[in-house]
Formats: structure tokens, C-alpha cells, sequence
């Protein structure tokens, strides 16, 4: 994740597309703190 994030911007359409797929697997698991923690990661 740490990698994916180190992005931070400088490609906008990969880093939506990274936290759609975590919020989709988020929501198949059930999971809120997953995409919480993905969003987090991306914004640091």
C-alpha cells in the first residue's frame, strides 16, 4: 500500500483508481478500516 501511495499526486487517475479497488474490496469484506486506512495512506 505504502508504495502505491508514495504517488501523492503525480498521477491522480492511479491513486482513484487504487482506492476504488480498496473500496470495493472493502465493501466485499465488510471492512470500513480498510479503505479508511487506504485513504489515510494516500493523503500522507
Amino acid at each position: 500500500m505504502d508504495e502505491v501511495a508514495s504517488i501523492k499526486g503525480g498521477d491522480r487517475r492511479a491513486v482513484e483508481a487504487f482506492l476504488s479497488a480498496v473500496e470495493t474490496l472493502s465493501k466485499l469484506n465488510k471492512d470500513s478500516e480498510f479503505y479508511n486506512l487506504a485513504v489515510k495512506a494516500v493523503r500522507e
